[in-house]
């Protein structure tokens, strides 16, 4: 999710342990993302690549002197499927996934609360502001038992000042409109890459299942289906369509929540309307949050 604004500004002595806890939890998150991404694209081409030695290996033994040679690739061949069904497992096994989508909802769930500090809204506009925030904190961590943080690195000083409407706004709501519009287009433009190249892998075995009648070409009709069904799979399980679809969505609900308020002609003096938009938009939020992680945990 796109990280609060950062500028050298001195921090609000009341938001220094939240903040901590919102970077703790945000780096743990961003490592347990990076180690899925890496070991199910290992899988993903292992798997292929398998696919593609052990029907070369195939071909060779009909070859003169690469016998010893075609039984090598054939080891290859297994050892490459071996390992990407290893690297599948641990994901699954070490459950990765969760620990993922807890790490980011802990994440989301304190910079919400940060912001609505930072802007005075309910529930963080009283005297009892600070016990509040830290009794969520306080939930945060006690939900993310048994999860291994992984500290953050540096980073410059946050800008923890106070906010108006319009700083919410600039700071906290464009910046998300443009995210989820971002991430959007790249989640799309991923997927099309994939059903391209699933759609040119598919024209192409079906061109050699008529050419099948050639022993030469006979064995890569197969090859061709397993690489298509691998990348469709791989696909249905990244969720890019539907994280399309939500990022999409979520990004017109809140771009209406803004168009809305522009409208009402309301202002920082309207201190019932404000917080209410304030807390309807940290509520979006909040829902793709939600709605995101039970996507992932049904994978």
């Amino acid at each position: 999710m796109a990280s609060p604004s950062t500028a050298t500004v001195p921090m609000d002595p009341l938001l220094n342990t939240p903040w901590a806890t919102y970077r703790l939890w945000a780096s743990t998150a961003r490592y347990q993302k990076k180690e899925i991404d890496t070991l199910t694209n290992r899988s993903l081409w292992l798997a292929c690549l398998g696919a593609v030695v052990a029907a070369g290996a195939e071909q060779m033994k009909a070859l003169a002197g690469l016998a010893t040679a075609a039984q090598w690739l054939g080891v290859a061949a297994a050892a490459a499927v071996a390992l990407a069904t290893y690297l599948s497992r641990q994901v699954q096994g070490d459950n990765r996934i969760g620990l993922w989508t807890r790490s980011r909802t802990a994440a989301e769930s304190m910079k919400s609360c940060i912001y609505l500090f930072r802007a005075s809204a309910a529930p963080f506009d009283g005297s009892d502001k600070a016990a509040q925030i830290n009794s969520r904190m306080a939930k945060v961590n006690a939900d993310m038992q048994g999860v291994e943080p992984r500290p953050p690195g540096a980073e410059p000083a946050a800008d923890l000042t106070p906010l108006t409407v319009d700083g919410y706004i600039t700071k906290r709501l464009v910046e998300q409109i443009d995210y989820y519009r971002t991430q959007a287009k790249e989640h799309q433009a991923e997927a099309d890459r994939y059903r391209s190249a699933t759609t040119v892998l598919t024209g192409i075995g079906v061109v050699l299942t008529v050419a099948s009648m050639v022993s030469v070409l006979s064995l890569w009709a197969p090859v061709i289906a397993t690489l298509a069904s691998s990348i469709t799979a791989y696909v249905k399980n990244q969720q890019l369509q539907m994280l399309t679809a939500t990022y999409t969505k979520t990004a017109l609900q809140l771009s209406s929540l803004l168009d809305g308020w522009r409208a009402s002609g309301k202002t920082e003096a309207d201190k019932a309307e404000r917080d209410a938009f304030l807390q309807n938009c940290e509520q979006t939020m909040a829902t793709e949050n939600g709605g995101w992680s039970a996507l992932w945990a049904k994978n």
